[in-house]
Order: structure tokens, then sequence, then C-alpha cells
């Protein structure tokens, strides 16, 4: 409640064109926690409450300090860069790091996830950027020359406003789902329920990999077996680590052979 507080005294103080004692200062500390969550290991979301309520002062803040100020915090080299910060870390990172890629082929792809993962952290983050721009051309070019970058490159120029992404983002809560191949909702809901016995769980994740090529003289009902475990071992890892709403078993279908016939999808 102090943190709504705060907020809302800060804003009556903008509207009203009201001078906060030690803005700068409190602008600061905001921008320097903002910051040093950047390195958090996202895998582990940060409480929504908490990051949604300093996004907020944060942006309070920004909107009774000066142009100067803005461009300083915002996009200018010699400042803390936050409008970078925002974009690359708190919304797009996936995207920033596709365009990286592009640009540096050698570069390490990482399964990278952004700071704000709900609405409303994000909707926050968002007014943050608003504020950063409002009135101030440099960091309002900054962040339009960025988006340009990020999504309307020849590599990814949209046709149209009625974009449906063709997966959805898992949900920070929940769990992961296994794709119905046509006929395979029965085989999805045993793996799933093995997957949820903590003990076949546990077992299976824990074998070591075999990579291709070190199967030796293995007989062909071995190599069958142990085929299909590799492919079980991947579904669980992707049930248990991915981070997007479901994963398609399609090595499970071709590995899997019920009386020596394939998966009928």
């Amino acid at each position: 409640s102090s943190g709504i507080n705060a907020e809302y005294g800060l804003a009556c103080a903008a509207h009203h064109n009201i001078i906060v004692c030690n803005s700068d200062s409190l602008l600061e500390q905001e921008v320097a926690w903002l910051k040093s969550i950047e390195h958090h290991n996202k895998f582990y979301p940060l409480n929504e409450t908490l990051l949604k309520g300093h996004l907020q002062i944060c942006r309070e803040l920004v909107s009774i300090s000066s142009l100067p100020t803005k461009l300083l915090l915002g996009s200018q080299d010699n400042g803390p860069l936050l409008l970078p910060s925002l974009l690359f870390n708190y919304l797009f990172p996936a995207s920033k790091m596709l365009l990286d890629q592009r640009k540096f082929p050698d570069i390490e792809i990482r399964d990278d996830l952004p700071i704000c993962q709900t609405p409303q952290t994000q909707e926050a983050a968002f007014n943050l950027i608003g504020a950063l721009c409002k009135g101030c051309l440099e960091n309002l070019g900054f962040v339009v020359n960025s988006t340009k970058e990020l999504f309307y490159s020849e590599h990814n120029l949209l046709n149209s406003w009625e974009f449906p992404p063709s997966i959805h983002p898992r949900n920070p809560k929940g769990f992961v789902g296994l794709k119905n191949g046509g006929a395979t909702c029965y085989m999805n809901a045993v793996l799933q329920q093995l997957y949820m016995i903590p003990q076949i769980r546990a077992n299976l994740l824990s074998l070591p990999c075999l990579e291709d090529g070190t199967e030796g003289d293995m007989s062909a009902a071995k190599l069958h077996h142990l085929g299909v475990a590799k492919q079980v071992q991947a579904i669980f890892c992707a049930l248990k680590e991915s981070k997007h709403q479901y994963y398609t078993p399609d090595g499970f279908w071709r590995a899997f052979k019920l009386w020596g016939e394939p998966v009928n999808l």
C-alpha cells in the first residue's frame, strides 16, 4: 500500500506542478534498482507487485523530471541507458537476440526471457517508456528506430495487423503441454502422467545422454528401446524447462512403434 500511496502522491505532484523534494535522488535510486535486476535469473520471475511498483514509481518520477534528465536517463551513452534496458531486457530480449544473431552469425544463441513476464508488469514498462519519450524527441527517435529494427526489418516484415503467433509462451505458473498428432491424445496423457511421478521423472532425466553413433553392436530391439528412451527423456526435458505453451514430440512419434507399426498420425 505504501508503494501505491507513493505513486499516487507523485502523480498528484506531476499534475499540479508541485516540486518534490529529493526527486532526483529518488529517481536515481529507482533507476539503479531497475538496472540491478537485469542479470536476475529470469527462470525465477521477480515478485510481480514489487517489479510493477518500482516501474510505476520510476515513471512518476520521470514525469516530473526535466528534459535533460529524461535524455540522460533514456538514451545518452554517458547515462544508464534505461530505454535499451527496457526494450531489450525487460520486454523483447528474444527479438534482440535474433537481431544480433542475424548481424553476427557466430554469436551464441541463448534462451532469454523478458524480465516483465506478466501483462501488468509489461504495461508498467511500456508506461515508463512513454514517460521517458514524452517531450523528448531524442528518446522517441531511439524507440522508433529500435522497434523498426527489431520488428520491421526485411527478415520479419509483417503484412497484417492480425498476426497469430505460431506458438504462445508458457504460463509463468503453468505446465507445458504436448501437441496432439491427430491420434496421440492417449499417448500424451500417459507421458504426462509418468512425468508427474517424481521418482520416474528424476531417474529418467538423470540418465546420461547417449550421442548418436555410440550405440556399437546393439541388437535392433535394444536400439529401438534406446531410441524411445532418448525421446522420452527429451519430452521430459521440454515439459520441465520449455518456455513454450506446448512441445511437439515428433521425434518420439518417429521412434515409437506399437507391434512393429509406427504411430498413426
